[in-house]
């Protein structure tokens, strides 16, 4: 719960500490007092919006400290490591959300002294209070509201997880499949291009480095007659008359009658003599294979001809022709097995939808179970706040696939009929501003039991009632207070009277400039502050008796 709250420096407040108790706590003082300054600094402290005119004019710096007693430590200990902060300073269940504004605008964050971003600090603040503003009542024109309260009431969690990830499977799945039919059809435009393409280039049948090789041949071509002619001529030194075969062979013979000592130690000779008899056949076989290839040189010219033609039509070298042909190939294949791909993708979406229609079905029955126990809960709640001839209704209607999302397929909507033989309607055409403040915290006193806020903090829900109205509504604000910690700002002498606990916010003259001030009533000053409100500035002996019998109850 709250338990404390220390101002510094925030609009017309220099130095404030208030502390707070279980039960119904109200707040009262006159208009402009600072009593909505008070909201707006707990807000700051919980993560709200900044407006950097809340730095009281003249001081450095403001600052807010929100103190709140913790009883689910283990709440906190998963938080503080998911964010990754140090969790040795939980030991006192205490907790501390302090905020501060600059002199150059800038805030500051902190969780137990530990800076942590605005957005962590709002996410721990609305686990730990609910602040319902004077108008907030007006929320409840809003369908929307009305699906939340419900699913709070029906208190189903688990369900609306598994809705909401079967929605984003759904979501995927039809996502992938929508891209792939687009997909497709772009591609059966680029389908003909890709079939040409695929048959010229395996026509083509382009070998890596082909180009480099037809150009070494057909140099190699061009030259052939120089090239036959040395070859001949080194043919005609080695294998000739008196080549070099034929001299080594005279060699040989004439060293054959010499010992067989020298004979042993002349190998090379024979060697020399076996490779130049080898050498003569190589020289023999390029110069037959040149004279044989010299007709091809057209044929060679045509075929690099050809090979760059392809190249510059696909704008790519004649080196990149075999990757090229290697990926159109694949986009051409792609193509056409599409259509079993595409059937894959409609089986997940089908599949998918469906597992989304059983959990939102699932989801469906519960709301509407919840429903039918709401409208009771509802109307048992309205009686005491002088609405007992109210009915109160929850439709619940399906919407179209198109209208389908993460919290299922329901549209919810509350009705009412706040006269006896009227038809029920919606409530923004139904119920008036006091109606419609009142159906709220009958809402408020319904969910209690299921919400999972230690403090609910109400602005003037008493607002547009008066008289035994808001002794009623008084009554289920303490009755609320039983089981919650509940603050409420109130300028209603019969909610006012209802607190376990009673602050009066007022302005007051210090050091030549005016300040809000918070004081804790003792049970005299309670008498007097409730007679104000009943009388205005002139407290009469009646609306002390009158303040006095309202507070004994």
């Amino acid at each position: 719960m709250l338990c404390g709250l220390s101002i510094r420096d925030v609009v017309l407040i220099d130095h404030l500490d208030i502390s707070f108790s279980r039960g119904l706590t109200v707040l009262t003082g006159e208009t402009g007092a600072g009593k909505s300054i008070l909201l707006d600094a707990l807000g700051l402290a919980l993560g709200g919006r900044v407006d950097t005119s809340m730095r009281r004019h003249g001081a450095p710096q403001a600052s807010v400290t929100a103190t709140f007693e913790i009883q689910n430590l283990e709440f906190l200990n998963s938080f503080f490591e998911k964010t990754g902060l140090n969790r040795e300073d939980l030991g006192d269940g205490l907790l501390y959300l302090r905020r501060t504004i600059g002199n150059d605008g800038r805030s500051r964050a902190f969780i137990n002294d530990q800076p942590v971003t605005a957005n962590i600090l709002r996410e721990l603040g609305d686990s730990l209070i609910e602040i319902q503003g004077q108008f907030d009542a007006q929320g409840l024109l809003n369908p929307k509201s009305h699906q939340h309260f419900l699913d709070m009431f029906a208190n189903h969690p688990v369900l609306q997880t598994e809705v909401a990830k079967a929605y984003f499977n759904l979501s995927e799945a039809a996502s992938n499949l929508r891209e792939a039919k687009e997909q497709i059809g772009k591609s059966e435009n680029q389908k003909i291009f890709l079939e040409v393409a695929v048959n010229e280039l395996d026509e083509l049948n382009i070998i890596d480095g082909e180009e480099t090789q037809l150009l070494e041949k057909r140099l190699e071509l061009i030259n052939a007659e120089k090239i036959i002619n040395s070859l001949n001529n080194a043919l005609q030194l080695i294998g000739g008359d008196n080549g070099a075969v034929s001299l080594v062979g005279n060699a040989q013979r004439v060293l054959d009658p010499v010992s067989e000592r020298i004979i042993k130690e002349l190998d090379p000779l024979e060697r020399a003599a076996a490779e130049l008899a080898e050498t003569e056949l190589i020289l023999a076989r390029l110069a037959s294979d040149i004279e044989m290839d010299s007709g091809r040189l057209e044929e060679i010219d045509d075929r690099l001809s050809r090979v760059r033609s392809v190249a510059r039509k696909y704008n790519v070298t004649p080196d990149e022709l075999t990757a090229l042909h290697l990926d159109l190939a694949n986009q051409l294949k792609a193509i056409k097995s599409g259509g079993s791909e595409l059937g894959k993708l409609q089986s997940m979406c089908d599949e998918a939808r469906s597992n989304f229609a059983k959990k939102a079905s699932l989801l469906s029955t519960s709301r509407r179970e919840a429903g039918i126990r709401l409208n009771g809960a509802i109307i048992s709640e309205l009686e005491p706040l002088k609405m007992e001839r109210s009915k109160f209704q929850t439709t619940i209607d399906t919407v179209d696939e198109g209208h389908w999302g993460a919290d299922g397929w329901d549209k919810i909507a509350f009705q009412i009929a706040t006269n006896p033989g009227m038809p029920l309607g919606p409530l923004e055409k139904i119920a008036s501003g006091g109606e419609l403040s009142r159906l709220l915290l009958a809402l408020r006193v319904t969910l209690s039991a299921v919400n999972t806020l230690p403090t609910l903090i109400f602005d003037e829900v008493d607002a547009g009632v008066g008289g035994a109205v808001a002794a009623a509504v008084g009554e289920q604000l303490n009755k609320l207070g039983h089981g919650l910690q509940v603050l409420v700002v109130t300028h209603s002498p019969q909610v006012a009277a209802r607190g376990h606990c009673h602050w009066k916010i007022l302005k007051e003259e210090h050091k030549g400039y005016q300040r809000t001030a918070a004081r804790e009533l003792k049970k005299a000053e309670r008498v007097e502050e409730v007679a104000r409100m009943l009388a205005g500035e002139t407290i009469t002996k009646e609306a002390r008796a009158a303040s006095l019998k309202l507070l004994e109850g």
